[in-house]
Formats: structure tokens, C-alpha cells, sequence
């Protein structure tokens, strides 16, 4: 039998071992040191952080990201990319610049530059720009033979890895103060070697006034004459259109020559026919006077 002091002792000790663990536990858990999580470099919006590997370094097409990552790799910074000359008469050109800057720690250069039509010629001042240099594209937009609401594009082409490709577009209202009804002479379907009539109503709007002195054409196989509605403001034009003998999509002018002195002493009148029965099927011929590409 255990005697009262027995147990009395017996009853501390136990008590003591319990604390104990719960003590040493309790500050072993506390003690522990708190995980800090690893600093991320802090960047302007828009920039992407590219985290290599080894196993990534070894992946195919990983150079993309490595030469997006180099700090040392050029960048290519545009002021504006597109500009809106307002409203604007058809016949006139607009010219604009466009700046770019190289903000970055290598050579820039500029490997093309492409226009989407041939309304528009561009120029760049320099293909090579220093780190903290910049550099413009000249751009010139014929507006001749063009209405209405217009958006004109350009492409520049450069060796910034994160942005090569950047689009430059112009943008506006042109405006024309002749009407002509039609505005296309179309001709949906015609034979080779066929002829076809066909009239257009030309009208001078608002104050514009101009007396017609002549017709022309882009090609032969085409005629025109005119008749004087009411005098410096209305004419009727009649077209005389001889299919070639050449099959599919065949594009035209018929030139309306005045006394204007701007811009309006020649108004093109459009003519599109598609041919059937001639030779070379499917083909697209189009005046040699039309507007292109400058190489």
C-alpha cells in the first residue's frame, strides 16, 4: 500500500513531466524561424519577367524568351502610333512623322518598312539608332481618288525581340465636293470583245464650279463624251466600254479634265468589268496609271 506521502509525491512528479513536455514543446514550436518569402523585382506595367532554367535553357525556341529577358537588348519606344489629320479634301497629301526612340542598351535598326497601299510612301530617317537616340518615319498619304472615312496603315519592322513588329496608322474624313452617280461604273459580266454603255451623273457641290475641257482614258478600248447639264455645276458622262479580249477583273479610268485650277482640274471616274470568254482566265488587270507600292 502506498503510504499518503507516496502518493502525494507521486502526484507532483507526474504534474511536473506534463509541464515540462508541454513547456519544451510550446517553445520549440515558437522558436521556429519564419520563412521569408523572396524579393520580386518590381516593374513599370506591361513588362513581363522571364525565369530561366536549366532544363528551360534547353528547350527548343527558349532564345525568344532569353533575348526578351537580356537587359542589353535594344527597345524600340513610339510617341504616337496613329494620327488623325482631321478632314481633308481628296487630292491633297498629308504628311506626318512619326517618332521612335531606342531605349535600350543596344543598336536599334530597322529592318523594313511597309505600306499597306499605294497611297502611301514612308521614310525612315535612320535604319540604325544608338541606345538613348531616336529616329522618325516620314509618312505621305495621297488622298487623290480616295472618300470618305479613311484609316491608312504602315509597318516597321525592327530587331527589338519583345516588340519587332509596330504599326503606325493614319486616319480621317476625305472630303469630296464632286458626286458622281454612279460612283463605280461596274459592269458585272460582259463578253470579250463585246461593248457596253453606260452613263454617270457628275455634279459639282457646294460652291465648287468648274467647266469640263476634255475626257481621257487609261486605256484604249474605251470612249467618252460628255453633255452640259447646267453650266460649271452638272454634267452627263457617256462611256463606251469595249471588252478586252483578256478574261476576269479589268480596272479602268475614265479622266474628266476641267478649268479648275486645285485640285479638281482632274476627277477620275472608276470603271470595273469582269470579262468572260477571253483568253487568260481568271486573271486581274488593272491601268498602268494606278497607283503602287513604291519599292
Amino acid at each position: 500500500m502506498w503510504s499518503k506521502s507516496a502518493l502525494t509525491n507521486a502526484l507532483f512528479l507526474a504534474i511536473g513531466i506534463f509541464v515540462g513536455v508541454f513547456v519544451d514543446g510550446l517553445f520549440f514550436r515558437t522558436a521556429q524561424p519564419t520563412p521569408v518569402p523572396s524579393e520580386s523585382p518590381v516593374l513599370p506595367p506591361g513588362h513581363n519577367v522571364f525565369v530561366s532554367s536549366p532544363s528551360a535553357s534547353r528547350s527548343p525556341g527558349n532564345s525568344v524568351s532569353h533575348a526578351m529577358s537580356d537587359p542589353n537588348r535594344p527597345v524600340m519606344v513610339v510617341e504616337e502610333s496613329d494620327y488623325d489629320f482631321g478632314s481633308q479634301e481628296t487630292g491633297t497629301t498629308i504628311t506626318h512623322q512619326f517618332a521612335f526612340h531606342n531605349h535600350g542598351k543596344s543598336i536599334l535598326r530597322v529592318t523594313d518598312v511597309r505600306a499597306a497601299c499605294g497611297c502611301t510612301v514612308a521614310k525612315v530617317s535612320t535604319t540604325e539608332l544608338l541606345p538613348g537616340t531616336s529616329a522618325f518615319v516620314e509618312v505621305k498619304l495621297n488622298l487623290t481618288r480616295l472618300k470618305g472615312k479613311i484609316k491608312k496603315h504602315l509597318v516597321v519592322e525592327t530587331n527589338d525581340p519583345q516588340t519587332p513588329i509596330t504599326r503606325f496608322s493614319m486616319h480621317g474624313d476625305v472630303i469630296m465636293n464632286v458626286e458622281m452617280a454612279p460612283e463605280i461604273t461596274r459592269i458585272p459580266r460582259i463578253q470579250a470583245g463585246d461593248s457596253v454603255t453606260k452613263s454617270v451623273r457628275v455634279s459639282a457641290l457646294k460652291d465648287l464650279k468648274f467647266d469640263i475641257t476634255g475626257l481621257t482614258t487609261s486605256r484604249p478600248g474605251i470612249s467618252a463624251k460628255f453633255a452640259t447639264i447646267k453650266p460649271g455645276r452638272e454634267y452627263n458622262i457617256t462611256i463606251v466600254y469595249n471588252a478586252p479580249d483578256a478574261s476576269g477583273l479589268q480596272e479602268a479610268w475614265v479622266h474628266i479634265h476641267t478649268d479648275h485650277s486645285g485640285i479638281y482640274n482632274k476627277i477620275d471616274l472608276p470603271i470595273s468589268a469582269f470579262v468572260v470568254g477571253g483568253t487568260d482566265s481568271g486573271t486581274r488587270t488593272k491601268s498602268s496609271d494606278f497607283v503602287t507600292v513604291p519599292k
